[in-house]
């Protein structure tokens, strides 16, 4: 009898193993399928969409990064969180480079710094460079979106226009064409402080992977290869010309910004309206220097790039959507981000009230960690939906550091429902649910076309450094401008 009782027993434990098998199964392909869905529905709406343009010039900015541990760095220079984070326009010794890391850390947001100090900055980067598993890279929005551009399409040729030394030469693409002029014996560096999602810093603890940036670039800082890059363009005769760099502006005197952004209006009105102008900005702490470029440089361009950050910034520096605590939000919310995007093309855009007939532009590519929206004037870009579509992909590749990811290194997070503007009550109330199988959706407001793409997240990303210059270079590839 007992023989008869340890066989059932045996018999009713290996199904109950059957059954717990078979439902674990079920649920890690419900776990990868909510992913597998959306990434074949992206690849659905990209379909056979081809780059768009075989002649892009890039400028003004190009330099060589240091990527390394963040952490690690600030190890090695004995900097511990002091529980006092605080921001900083500018770094001037290592107190104020750990209040203001500490800062953007636990809010995991990517941000970047001049340090006005030289001895400061060198002594950052020799204990940065004595970090095991410290790397150099090829670095500056302009360079990354080139070497992006040229990637993204083979029969492509990328004219570079920013001060290139040697060892940068030595990393670039020999396809790349870099004018004479603006070959320079010493390279300029930027250091990348890198940390991953859940690295631990004293007490603290980062909810996502991100970097900050610090740089003490005197070169690209006063934009030394504007003159000499749209001197290049006329025997160059480009389709596309993509501007960046701006923001390294903010380490100089309030003359010299200005002058230079006269410079750039006098250069910027001399590219005929055929061939499209991008703009891509990059972290910034100067409401001045955004207001002028938001009132100088927007109408001058055809198309303009940013994140959840400068998106925010250019808002709060000129009264648009949103208070102080919502444009902090991480996530930033959908409905308020769409918003600030309809106030932006509707206050500097064509045909508006500040740009008026003179104004060039027409299209605003916003990204952030999960979701992705080009906003454009309708009737000025075709290929909108699957430009914004190839942005995500690119996100999730870049981050990944490869272009075949499995779904199960990437992850959806968002919102199951979100409103589509915070200020337009239709467009609050009629909320849109996320669908798995469809990651895109799009829609119209005040004569503008919106176009939205959830992201799938990296889990464990391997680059944070240059995600938005390869998003924003994927969705102008993939833009036919009309």
């Amino acid at each position: 009898m007992a023989a008869v009782e340890r066989g059932i027993i045996s018999f009713l434990v290996a199904v109950l193993a059957y059954f717990a098998y078979i439902e674990n199964e079920r649920l890690l392909v419900l776990v990868i399928s909510r992913e597998y869905k959306a990434l074949n529905r992206l690849e659905e709406v990209i379909g056979d969409s081809k780059s768009k343009y075989t002649r892009v010039a890039v400028g003004v900015n190009a330099n060589v990064d240091v990527i390394v541990s963040a952490t690690k760095t600030f190890s090695k220079l004995g900097l511990q969180p002091s529980n006092k984070p605080q921001d900083h326009s500018e770094i001037t010794s290592l107190q104020e480079l750990e209040q203001c890391f500490a800062y953007y850390f636990e809010r995991c947001a990517a941000a970047e710094r001049f340090v006005s100090s030289k001895e400061v900055f060198e002594q950052i980067v020799q204990a940065a460079t004595n970090v095991d598993g410290s790397q150099f890279d090829v670095g500056g929005n302009a360079a990354l979106m080139g070497l992006k551009m040229l990637y993204s399409n083979p029969n492509s040729t990328v004219l570079l226009g920013g001060p290139v030394g040697k060892r940068l030469k030595s990393m670039l693409d020999g396809r790349i064409v870099i004018p004479k002029q603006l070959l320079q014996e010493e390279d300029e560096y930027h250091l990348i402080l890198e940390y991953p999602r859940g690295e631990s810093w004293g007490e603290k603890k980062s909810n996502c992977a991100n970097r900050f940036i610090i740089s003490h670039d005197k070169a690209n800082g006063q934009m030394a290869a504007l003159d000499n890059f749209f001197n290049s363009l006329e025997s160059f005769q480009p389709e596309l010309v993509v501007i960046s760099g701006l923001h390294l502006l903010e380490g100089q005197t309030e003359e010299i910004r200005k002058t230079k952004l006269e410079d750039l209006r006098h250069h910027l009105r001399a590219i005929e309206e055929d061939t499209p102008i991008h703009l891509e900005l990059a972290s910034m702490t100067s409401p001045k220097l955004m207001e002028d470029i938001a009132y100088m440089i927007f109408p001058m361009v055809d198309s303009v790039g940013l994140n959840e950050q400068e998106l925010a910034f250019l808002s709060s520096s000129l009264n648009g959507p949103g208070g102080k605590e919502e444009l902090t939000q991480s996530p930033p919310e959908i409905g308020l981000m769409a918003d600030i995007l309809d106030w932006a093309l509707n206050t500097f855009g064509r045909n508006t009230r500040y740009g008026g007939a003179s104004s060039r532009l027409t299209r605003i590519h916003f990204h952030c960690l999960i979701y992705h929206v080009i906003c454009v004037h309708e009737g000025y870009w075709g290929n909108a939906l699957a430009a914004t579509a190839a942005g995500s992909r690119a996100a999730s590749r870049q981050a990944c550091d490869k272009e075949d990811v499995s779904t199960s290194e990437l992850e959806l997070r968002t919102p199951e429902y979100f409103a589509r503007s915070v200020q337009n009550w239709q467009l609050r109330r009629n909320l849109v649910k996320h669908d798995d199988a469809n990651p895109v959706t799009q829609w119209t407001n005040n004569h503008l076309n919106f176009y939205f793409s959830a992201v799938l997240v990296c889990k464990k990303p391997k680059r944070t450094v240059g995600l938005g210059d390869c998003i924003s270079a994927t969705g102008l590839q993939q833009s036919k401008f009309l």
